[in-house]
């Protein structure tokens, strides 16, 4: 989204959450301002097509300067998802108790591993019973599979 302000600046999207660089859905909201919420004074969010997470505009498209590792930080900081440890744990417990050993990968950090996507395919490999995990989408090319 484009401001009229001449100082304003915005890059590609960039997920905060699992560095995603395509996003799948712009949504526009309207919502009750609650004055101590962050979360209510964000009208657009993007929806990263990678991991599905929703990102305040501003964070993904880092208006107005926004660095990186600024948007990163504001991302957890503010708006990301509280419940991740917990899915994640939840998730690593299920999968260890089906197959008997941890869905951790060399070469993966915790925050990869905590992304929602991963945390995802640790859920889908319990569900269908297969505990090969696909990280193509982690490694590209290959390493680490």
């Amino acid at each position: 989204m484009k401001s009229f302000d001449p100082n304003f600046t915005d890059e590609p999207f960039l997920c905060p959450e699992c560095g995603g660089d395509k996003a799948y859905l712009a949504k526009h909201v309207s919502i009750e301002f609650v004055p101590d919420d962050p979360v209510t004074h964000i009208l657009e969010w993007i929806e990263c097509k990678q991991c599905h997470s929703d990102i305040p505009a501003h964070i993904a498209e880092r208006w107005n300067g926004l660095t990186v590792e600024q948007a990163k930080q504001e991302w957890r900081e503010l708006y990301r998802d509280e419940d991740v440890n917990t899915r994640f744990d939840e998730a690593v417990e299920r999968f260890n108790s089906k197959f008997g050993f941890l869905p951790f990968f060399d070469g993966m950090s915790m925050e990869q591993m905590k992304e929602g996507a991963f945390i995802e395919l640790i859920n889908q490999a319990v569900d269908n019973n297969d505990p090969d995990i696909d990280l193509t989408d982690y490694f590209p090319d290959g390493r680490n599979l």
